[in-house]
């Protein structure tokens, strides 16, 4: 039994499907690449990603002796029986999460075994996201954009080209607020239309909801023939990568002066720290937060923390210096970058850092919702040498690692 919660993300995989094209002697979720199945493969990339709550597998009932059989043991996992068509199995999958109350579902085929951790930040970092003017993303699928030349067939000869510009070809996982595609999928059943919705996100565009994107992976590849299965096993599993991750660095450093301006306390990584004078500063001069919002947006080359939030504008005076790391963390992640860790280095004589550092750590890595060791933080002096020697300031310098 899991806990419901606001906001929680459960993934469905659909894995009801008897998968004939794709040879063997099982249906194609169950055969083998490496040392595990296809759904395993599928269940390990959601249930080890920490923005799901929870996965629950559509099977097929028939089959579930060999679910069964190479099952895996998790608190995050559980499985259902599904229907005749793919379309009932997600249905009824759904159906059955009804009492679990969660926000979002990611719907995922069970035949794309090797989805990323980024690219399901990424369709969830767009759902739901209140930009370009839109109040609310309900629908959010990843796509491939065709390099190839495009051509429409009739009776093996060729009718014309078409744009292929404005022609994706969609993958899964799918994203949707629950409530919206639950109640889609009983109204189709209901209804019984003879329209074929050949993915959930086709209900959406039948029942006029807006479906949003995001780039897809060509490393996220639909099994469907023999062959596929040969590829995985003698490319991608044998040795040979998927593909080398890619890395950024930033680096930021921000000052602050002291003022006594009748303070007693200074704010750093969003913890205040008792002190006999306050900082300078357009926002609340938080140097560590500062320092780190440079790092993110240099790192991606995207300007400084003065372009995106000048001290001319009396709009972000006074403001909470986590505003501006949680918008310079959105833009990292519309770039398709994770952090991996975050480095910041104090410079100050006065306060003592010690005793607040784990507090600091621990606000930092709450505010980018991401693990605590993936921050550091330490503190040292300029030994009385300078400006940040006698006192009159508080510096902060931050580096960050990125991976694409």
């Amino acid at each position: 039994m899991i806990k419901s919660k606001k906001n929680s993300v459960i993934v469905l995989i659909v894995a009801g499907g008897v998968g004939v094209r794709s040879g063997g002697d099982v249906p194609k979720q169950y055969q083998m690449i490496g040392n595990d199945t296809v759904l395993n493969h599928n269940i390990k990339n959601f249930i080890n990603n920490n923005e799901i709550d929870h996965v629950r597998v559509v099977i097929n009932k028939n089959a579930e002796n060999l679910y069964l059989k190479d099952k895996i043991i998790s608190d995050k996992l559980d499985y259902v029986f599904g229907g005749k068509e793919r379309k009932d199995s997600v249905r009824l999958g759904l159906q059955s999460l009804e009492g679990l109350s969660p926000e979002k579902v990611l719907i995922h085929d069970a035949a794309r075994p090797f989805v990323s951790d980024n690219l399901i930040s990424r369709i969830l970092n767009e759902l739901n996201s209140e930009e370009d003017e839109v109040d609310n993303k309900n629908a959010v699928i990843p796509v491939i954009k065709m390099v190839d030349t495009i051509k429409q067939t009739h009776q093996n000869k060729i009718e014309k080209t078409l744009d292929r510009e404005k022609i994706v070809a969609v993958q899964t996982p799918q994203a949707f607020t629950f409530d919206l595609i639950n109640d889609f999928h009983k109204r189709a059943d209901s209804e019984n239309s003879d329209v074929i919705f050949t993915d959930d996100a086709s209900i959406c565009e039948y029942y006029g909801e807006d479906v949003f994107f995001v780039d897809g992976e060509n490393e996220n590849i639909k099994i469907t023939y023999e062959n596929d299965i040969k590829h995985f096993n003698n490319i991608l599993l044998e040795g040979k990568p998927k593909q080398m991750s890619k890395f950024r660095i930033g680096s930021g450093f921000d000052v602050h002066s002291f003022c006594d301006d009748g303070s007693d306390s200074i704010i750093l990584g969003g913890v205040e720290i008792p002190h006999d004078k306050g900082l300078l500063g357009h926002s609340d001069a938080d140097v560590v937060l500062h320092s780190i919002v440079d790092a993110m947006l240099g790192a991606v080359a995207e300007g400084d923390i003065g372009q995106h939030f000048p001290p001319s504008d009396d709009k972000w005076k006074d403001v909470d210096s986590s505003v501006f790391v949680k918008y310079a963390d959105s833009i990292i992640k519309k770039k398709g970058a994770e952090i991996e860790n975050i480095d910041v280095t104090i410079i100050c004589e006065k306060p003592k850092i010690s005793e607040f550092r784990e507090k600091i750590r621990e606000n930092v890595a709450d505010i980018l919702s991401i693990e605590i060791d993936k921050v550091s933080i330490k503190a040292t002096t300029t030994e009385k040498q300078g400006f940040l020697g006698r006192g009159e300031a508080i510096a902060a310098q931050a580096s960050i690692l990125l991976s694409l």
